[in-house]
């Protein structure tokens, strides 16, 4: 019978590694993408999703498959002896999935910044580091890019790679810290196995791949509350309390918010001992977290509350808690408002609900199932439960809490970044429950009956954690790839501007990209708010009499076709028709001075005075020169008047908007016309050099 069931585990774990490997093969034979895709799981077929979906899924069944009667004996060496490795086959295969989910942006795309947002900007303070050697003076969480910045010295990579490359990396150190963890504070293999399959499984959604340094201090929390309760043991005690102080440190310059919330978690990890006193069950021994506790709220205060930014972080959180500050519209709120103002379809709120907030749900819902089973038992004093289950029952509770409030009521703290501390106990909750619900049923249907329904209820997370993982037209969300001439275009705008213009965008972000490619450079005309065109790019006219205004206009792909694929039963809401797009190639007012095929820079003037069409061909591209520091990327340029040789990159030559003798398409093919050798090449096409030829 064992020889039988040994042989079954190889061939389902062959199967597992046969799905994983097809998944691999097809990733690495497939080339690149080279322009914007909008969802990425319309980028890879559908087989490939239901493969890396069947591939969690055996890993699993195998972990789940090595729970047997032997594994209710309390000691280890016991149940490994009549459990064999099968387990183990599952957990590689469940990190093998992970890994290779993970990977994808940067396998695909190059550079993925989530909602083209903080992970350019980090880009940027990364390789003002490199350059100048110095850190931001109001940058008050060095510690990730500090960490990057000697990656890049010593592995050679660019800063825009590390940033996608090692974010898989951090999530695979969760998961060996949460495994850390989980054999600290239980004995039994039992309750470890019934963790595995849920836990290991990209929960996080888009956090899995971002780049953010409370994403990576959050990373390192399991870890660090395995050496708080491996303190509580003599062997080799001073060496985990020594690893645990440094753990700390870090972390408290990695970000400010996931150090408050870890001392939050010291003292809940006191729940366990509070029961042991009341119940008079002291079988586990006290954590110093006092100790640890006061060092990190030392630091904390110490360093974070020297920054003003800080400061007035704490003000605005409390304010608003008292109610004493103008509370903003919460995440709840602006999804109602939404709601109202376009009454959606049930089946698109049901849709969105489900892609966005589903994972969450139903994991805390089988959370809230279990944690309701085992509170009954640790109050009927069952001592085959470990008090610590407490201090995961305790974090659970105030961390969902939290996120409720945060979720109804702008905090300024957002609903993801307190989630998540949920999510984590969830899991462990989930197993935990699990576990003892399995120890409590005697016979084999209803041992069968459990893991049956376990593993149904495995399968819904794992289809729920792949689709989640990446925004996508499910959960209205755009995909995060930046695409290589996404960065020549803007890099162009940023070079050839005139500073006196304001700039419209929709489908990028001036603001991200000019501090990613000019870090630390004080731009004139670049915002990060109110950058929408009008609806229908109607812009309106001045006074007959006033002189003409001009102002920028940059399109992109995602701009053009967010509202086609996200919204195709909404076409009345639509701020940007397609005919709104192809009007701007033909009208007098507006003037393309830039396009390479996937980002478009229009030159607007808002009166009736007639403005040459684009150029026929694009204008070639151009750049100042790529160090940073200089006063070439200092500031921008406008885009040139000058004729005969072309002046150097610093020079700054403004643009004479409304110069009746001077039309823009005039400026611009004198621009194209530069000789090539005269131009500098981009930081774009420097920076991604490498990355093309592989």
């Amino acid at each position: 019978m064992d020889d039988r069931r040994r042989l079954r585990t190889k061939l389902l774990a062959l199967v597992g590694v046969a799905l994983l490997a097809l998944c691999a093969v097809y990733v690495a034979v497939g080339p690149p993408a080279t322009t914007y895709e909008i969802n990425i799981y319309g980028a890879y077929p559908v087989w490939f999703w239901l493969a890396i979906c069947g591939a969690l899924v055996v890993g699993q069944l195998l972990v789940l498959r090595a729970i047997s009667p032997a594994t209710d004996a309390r000691a280890n060496a016991d149940a490994d002896a009549t459990t064999g490795s099968g387990w183990r086959y599952g957990v590689a295969l469940l990190l093998g999935a992970n890994g290779l989910l993970l990977s994808l942006p940067y396998l695909r795309y190059g550079l993925f910044a989530v909602g083209k947002g903080d992970m350019l900007t980090f880009v940027g303070m990364v390789d003002s580091l490199g350059q100048t050697g110095r850190l931001d003076p109001e940058n008050y969480y060095p510690g990730l890019n500090a960490l990057t910045g000697v990656f890049s010295n010593v592995t050679g990579l660019d800063p825009a790679e590390l940033v996608n490359l090692l974010p898989p990396f951090v999530s695979l150190f969760y998961l060996g810290g949460l495994y850390f963890l989980l054999d600290t504070v239980t004995d039994r293999k039992r309750d470890v196995l019934f963790v595995l399959p849920v836990a290991f499984l990209p929960l996080f959604g888009y956090e899995n791949v971002m780049y953010s340094p409370s994403i990576f201090a959050f990373s390192f929390v399991p870890f660090v509350l395995g050496l708080l309760f491996r303190t509580n043991t003599w062997e080799r005690r001073t060496q985990y309390a020594s690893l645990l102080v440094l753990s700390v440190v870090a972390i408290v310059f990695f970000h400010p918010l996931t150090t408050l919330f870890l001392i939050g978690l010291f003292a809940l990890a006191k729940a366990p001992e509070l029961y042991g006193r009341v119940t008079a069950r002291r079988t586990t021994r006290p954590v110093p977290v006092l100790a640890v506790g006061a060092i990190a709220s030392v630091l904390f205060f110490a360093w974070h509350y020297t920054f003003e930014s800080i400061e007035g972080s704490t003000y605005t959180v409390v304010a608003r808690l008292l109610g004493a500050n103008a509370v903003q519209s919460s995440e709840f709120g602006s999804l109602s408002g939404t709601a109202a103002r376009t009454t959606p379809r049930l089946v698109d709120l049901l849709q969105t609900g489900l892609y966005t907030y589903g994972l969450f749900g139903l994991l805390a819902s089988f959370a809230v199932v279990f944690a309701c089973y085992l509170l009954v038992r640790l109050l009927r004093g069952d001592t085959e439960l470990s008090e610590v289950s407490l201090f995961f029952l305790a974090v659970f509770v105030v961390f969902t809490g939290l996120s409720a409030l945060a979720f109804f009521v702008d905090i300024t703290v957002g609903f993801t970044r307190i989630s998540r501390y949920a999510r984590f106990t969830a899991a462990i909750l989930v197993g935990f429950g699990a576990s003892a619900l399995w120890a409590r049923s005697n016979r084999r249907w209803q041992r069968s009956t459990l893991l049956g329904a376990f593993s149904v209820g495995l399968a819904a997370l794992v289809f729920l954690s792949v689709f989640s993982l990446y925004a996508s037209p499910l959960s209205n969300g755009a995909n995060g790839q930046i695409t290589q001439s996404e960065i020549e275009g803007m890099e162009w705008v940023l070079d050839n501007r005139n500073e006196s213009l304001l700039i419209d965008e929709y489908g990028t972000s001036q603001s991200r990209f000019q501090e990613m490619l000019e870090y630390g450079v004080d731009a004139e005309n670049i915002r990060s708010e109110g950058t929408n065109p009008p609806i229908g790019f109607a812009y309106g006219a001045p006074p007959p009499d006033g002189p003409p205004a001009y102002q920028y206009l940059l399109i992109t792909d995602l701009g053009r076709q967010v509202n086609p694929t996200f919204y195709p039963t909404y076409r009345s809401f639509w701020r940007y028709t397609p005919a709104d797009f192809d009007g701007l190639e033909r009208r007098s007012t507006v003037a393309r001075v830039y396009d390479n095929g996937g980002f478009q820079s229009y030159l607007v003037t808002t009166n009736e005075t007639e403005v040459e069409s684009s150029v026929a061909s694009p204008p070639t591209r151009t750049s100042v020169s790529s160090s940073s520091g200089s006063a070439a990327s200092g500031s921008a340029t406008s885009l040139s008047t000058t004729s005969g040789t072309p002046p150097a990159p610093t020079t700054r030559v403004p643009l004479e908007v409304g110069s009746p003798s001077d039309t823009v398409a005039d400026r611009v093919e004198r621009r194209s016309s530069e000789p090539a050798h005269n131009r500098a090449p981009t930081r774009a096409s420097a920076r991604h050099a490498h990355r093309s030829a592989l």
